[in-house]
């Protein structure tokens, strides 16, 4: 009857063997020297398409920027009783 327990031991050592390799062809080890050290060194492919935004002052005008106070607080968001929701279920 020790055969069994032997053959399942086995059988699960060659599973686990074989899961190991599939798993290192589905994600390959990548050396640190060939990562990218900032994001500025990574290449978007696309990214020449995008829009580039003004960078002289004459083409912004003061009136088209609103003017915020950081002085006023934000009022707060009240959740009144009236938004809940009761369920009633037979469980």
């Amino acid at each position: 009857m020790d055969y069994k327990k032997f053959a399942l031991i086995a059988g699960l050592v060659v599973v686990s063997y074989l899961l190991l390799l599939e798993w290192n062809k589905d994600y390959p080890n990548v050396p640190q020297s060939q990562l990218p050290s900032s994001a500025a060194q990574i290449d978007i492919p696309g990214s020449s398409d995008l829009p580039v935004a003004p960078t002289d002052s004459a083409a912004t005008n003061a009136s088209d920027i609103p003017e915020v106070s950081a002085t006023e607080p934000a009022a707060p968001v009240l959740v009144s009783e009236s938004r809940l929701i009761q369920i009633d279920t037979p469980v």
